[in-house]
């Protein structure tokens, strides 16, 4: 209640209110586990061990709770499949990301951040508002109830939203695999990857974590039909809030600065650079061969 109180007024008003006080449960529940795994080893240990398990538990715990306070979401199928979605989604990258920083250690991006208690609070922070904007599409839809006459049956864009989601969904494992097995090669040390889906774009995983949240927002768009423009459109800031995430802040910048900084001399890597498109795939032109610093 503490939590729902603090919002601003304006914010609580009118249709939005509805929709954020049946999620006032997945708002305490986003921001809850990143306190308390950061008080718990975050903070007193200036680890980020656990910072990416946490977040997808929290992406598993928020769409579970959300979809299990009414048992007519079961007979909703856009319901199950956007909570199946995201569950299929968080385990996969969860499991993944932890087995990242168990072979590496650390994580690039909280080494810097990490001796300051506030700011790495921040990041954890964030990674709640994350959880939160990014599951939308799920939460909305099983919080609310299909508007009454709302069709239920498959449409164009239900279809096209699936699609895009498979296709981010498959695009980001493959992308993750092939860089994992790269990084895993002993062979590979200090070299860039540009085999693969990393051809095609330079940070390809990314592009098909955007292309997922957009196709879970147009199905939750689909579910939402009845309801007024503020709770259809609330879904929609999924693909917006990630994408100027991975765009702007925590994804896309840190990788190139890295990059830059350790092959920005090497010929390769600026043929590759040039070549290869930052971020929507396209077929390659030139594949130069990765080399040593």
């Amino acid at each position: 209640e503490w939590l729902m109180q603090s919002l601003p007024e304006w914010l609580m008003q009118g249709e939005l209110s509805s929709v954020l006080v049946n999620l006032r449960a997945v708002v305490a529940i986003c921001f809850c586990i990143q306190w308390l795994v950061y008080a718990v080893h975050g903070c007193p240990f200036r680890s980020e061990k656990y910072y990416d398990l946490t977040g997808s538990c929290t992406f598993a715990l928020a769409v579970m709770y959300s979809f299990l306070q009414d048992f007519d979401n079961l007979s909703n199928w856009r319901a199950c499949f956007l909570s199946a979605a995201v569950l299929g989604w968080c385990s996969r990258l969860g499991m993944f990301l932890f087995a990242r920083i168990q072979r590496d250690g650390h994580d690039r991006r909280m080494d810097k951040i990490k001796a300051n208690r506030l700011v790495f609070l921040a990041a954890w922070n964030m990674q709640g508002t994350w959880c939160l904007t990014a599951g939308l599409p799920a939460y909305v839809v099983n919080s609310l109830k299909p508007f009454s006459g709302a069709k239920l049956e498959l449409s164009v864009l239900d279809f096209l939203g699936v699609s895009l989601w498979l296709f981010g969904w498959l695009l980001e494992i493959v992308a993750d695999r092939q860089k994992f097995a790269f990084r895993n090669d002993p062979a590979n040390k200090d070299r860039f990857i540009s085999t693969g889906l990393w051809a095609w774009s330079r940070h390809p995983n990314y592009f098909g974590e955007m292309t997922l949240w957009l196709g879970l927002s147009l199905v939750a768009f689909t579910s939402l039909e009845g309801y007024g423009t503020i709770t259809r459109c609330s879904v929609i800031a999924s693909p917006v809030f990630t994408t100027g995430l991975l765009s702007f802040l925590s994804g896309l910048p840190l990788l190139e600065k890295y990059a830059d900084k350790k092959w920005g001399e090497d010929p390769a890597y600026l043929a590759y650079k040039r070549s290869t498109p930052l971020l929507i795939p396209l077929p390659p032109k030139l594949a130069p061969s990765s080399k040593d610093d």
